[in-house]
């Protein structure tokens, strides 16, 4: 992942490992998001070793999309 990845970039969910989906105590982005499909950074964190994202999800519910995470941002690729 790019370390220019801001608030308001569109992310593609690439997939995860059961190593990257939950490094640096991440949520497992499997249980919560489908691969092939671009999310909304909502917030970013970055530290030494890693890169912590959140992203906007829809809720049926709510009826809106709402910020959600962390995720670990090698399992995304910038939108181009």
């Amino acid at each position: 992942m790019a370390p220019d990845i801001q608030i308001g970039d569109r992310i593609k969910y690439l997939g995860a490992t059961d190593a990257q989906a939950t490094f640096g105590g991440t949520q497992d982005p499997r249980m919560f998001l489908q691969s092939g499909e671009t999310y909304e950074v909502s917030d970013v964190e970055v530290y030494a070793d890693h890169t912590r994202l959140w992203v906007r999800i829809w809720v049926s519910a709510l009826r809106r999309r709402i910020p959600f995470g962390p995720f670990n941002s090698v399992c995304f690729e910038e939108e181009r």
